[in-house]
């Protein structure tokens, strides 16, 4: 398994941990929600030009 699909599984069984611990289904006006998680590489930092001395 890759550390990319290790770190997802782990993020998810987190979460999933927090909702069983928070979640009321007797909460009167209770909604259900979605939470959407999204990881992005960060462009590459292109080195700075060197200035003209």
């Amino acid at each position: 398994m890759s550390s990319r699909a290790a770190f997802t599984n782990e993020l998810t069984e987190a979460i999933a941990k927090l909702v069983s611990k928070y979640h009321d289904d007797s909460a009167p006006g209770g909604r259900a929600h979605r939470l959407v998680v999204v990881a992005h590489p960060l462009p590459q930092k292109k080195s700075d030009p060197k200035e003209p001395s």
